[in-house]
């Protein structure tokens, strides 16, 4: 704005020499070309030049002048020379054309000396600068303040009388500045400003007592909740087991992350390291579960197995020197265990019949919890250990998709079966893991919703790759490992949890999934 106003001026005067939007035209045109007709009334007019205070330093200010300048931080002096771990440059006494670069000086090296008095020249120079800028009226701020004693004014105003020729001016000056009393560093200045006939004045600088902001009372309305007219709208969003059992959202391969069962004792002699003192919790459900996903169940050596376990031991922060043969005899002992009556093992899935890990997603059209608490009662779970579980459930409305981690799915004979690794300590002794006992672990910890979940989505997968495919033929059933209570010679009735849930329970949960009802 204030450049379109000048111009406008400088186009009215234009006018009376060049009348006529053609004689306006040709002195534009030529002002701006021709650097002959530039003069100081064509000068670019800064906004800031007029009725208002400008703020420069002393190195900008160089060579500008000002009607009345104030200097209120002349009084800081602080030396960049002499501090500890920064090189020292100046030049050499007696070589002005020669710089020096002194890097680790002490405080008694003559450089810091020599640094500071360069400085110091500087400083000078600077505070010369600064007192010359002003036409009419230069103020100074200036007193016993922190870090004035090295700066230029307390050289010049209270310099020493006499310096010996093995002392140090700057800091003969520094000591004396320190130890003036008020009326001493008074009379410095009066002495030094007698002499400037009448041109500097000193002037307390006013003690006022500042006052606290008050901000203006105001009546705060009363807060008040307002009335929720509708429901939230139920928005698109995945989905999982752990979203159902536990409000949260996101789902993670589940790692074991209850570690002790309610009512279990809590002590385990720690001389021993067996299956049932092996660390618990999710790092060591984690680790459990690297060794089986990594190793070939049916092809395996011993020295292989115990160097697999010492690395994933040693990756998850475990102590392989002492768990190692525990953990390998371990493994060898799940792998050899019958899951059923009819002899099936994991030690002879070979590579090609399983897959681990398989993570999936499914739509589910609206499931809400009234619905599934249902479908659950009526097909059986309303009753103990499972009716608290159903009890428990509590999520909000899911419309989208249906996201989860199986451990293990696996064919053997033509049938598929889902696994899931449970390290989960529930006793220091086999009896813990009794089917019983499992029942209510499954129920407690809402595993049954878990492999009923799951089941619905290897239905699914089984539906779409397996030719003619009926859930009656081709589906095993769901087998729960609690590693810590398998053994060969106990067989499927200590540490396995077996199910394979009806087809008619597999539809109805496929069809609440899929239509909502």
């Amino acid at each position: 704005m204030t450049n379109l106003l000048h111009l406008a001026e400088l186009a009215q005067v234009a006018s009376r020499a060049h009348p006529g939007m053609a004689g306006l035209l040709k002195w534009l045109g030529d002002s701006r070309r021709l650097p002959g007709y530039r003069d100081e009334e064509q000068q670019l007019r800064l906004e800031s030049d007029e009725n208002l205070v400008r703020i420069v330093t002393v190195h900008k200010s160089k060579g500008l002048e000002y009607d009345v300048v104030f200097c209120p931080f002349l009084w800081d002096g602080r030396l960049r020379a002499g501090k500890e771990g920064e090189g020292l440059l100046y030049h050499d006494p007696k070589d002005s054309r020669r710089s020096i670069l002194a890097i680790g000086a002490g405080e008694d090296d003559p450089a810091v000396k020599l640094a500071r008095r360069e400085e110091m020249a500087e400083s000078l120079r600077l505070f010369y600068v600064a007192l010359t800028r002003a036409k009419q009226r230069c103020t100074v701020v200036w007193g016993q303040v922190k870090d004035a004693d090295t700066a230029p004014a307390a050289w010049l105003l209270h310099h020493p009388v006499v310096v010996g020729p093995s002392q140090d001016a700057l800091e003969v000056a520094r000591e004396r500045f320190n130890t003036l009393t008020p009326a001493a560093f008074e009379s410095d200045l009066q002495t030094v400003f007698n002499a400037a006939s009448g041109t500097v004045a000193l002037t307390p600088l006013p003690q006022e007592a500042g006052s606290r902001y008050q901000p203006p009372a105001v009546a705060e309305p009363e807060l008040q909740a307002r009335t929720l007219a509708q429901p939230p709208t139920e928005f698109w969003r995945v989905g999982s087991f752990t979203s159902l059992t536990s409000g949260l959202a996101v789902e993670t391969p589940d790692y074991d992350m209850v570690t002790v069962a309610p009512g279990a004792p809590a002590l385990i002699l720690e001389s021993r390291h067996d299956l049932f003192s092996f660390p618990r919790g999710a790092r060591s459900g984690t680790c459990l579960h690297a060794i089986f996903e990594r190793l070939d169940f049916s092809r395996r050596d011993p020295e292989q197995l115990g160097e697999r376990v010492w690395k994933t031991l040693t990756s998850h922060g475990l102590d392989a020197e002492i768990w190692t043969p525990t953990v390998a005899d371990w493994v060898e002992r799940v792998l050899a265990t019958p899951l059923d009556g009819n002899g099936l093992q994991l030690g002879t899935v070979t590579l090609d019949r399983r897959i681990n890990e398989m993570e999936f997603y499914y739509p589910i059209a609206n499931l809400r919890v009234e619905a599934l608490r249902r479908l659950l009662e009526r097909y059986g779970y309303a009753v103990d250990p499972f009716r608290e579980m159903i009890d428990r459930l509590q999520f909000s409305p899911l419309r989208g998709y249906m996201k989860g981690f199986i451990d293990l799915v696996f064919e053997a004979d033509g049938r598929f079966y889902l696994v899931d690794y449970k390290s989960n300590w529930l006793g220091p002794e086999p009896a813990a893991y009794q089917p019983e006992r499992l029942a209510e672990a499954m129920a407690r910890e809402a595993y049954v919703l878990q492999y009923l979940i799951y089941t619905v989505a290897l239905h699914r997968y089984l539906r779409l790759r397996v030719a003619d495919y009926h859930y009656e033929q081709h589906f095993g059933g769901v087998f729960y490992l609690f590693l810590r209570g398998m053994d060969p010679a106990r067989g499927a009735a200590c540490g396995i949890f077996q199910d394979r849930p009806a087809l008619a329970l597999v539809t109805a949960l496929d069809g609440l999934m899929t239509k909502g009802r």
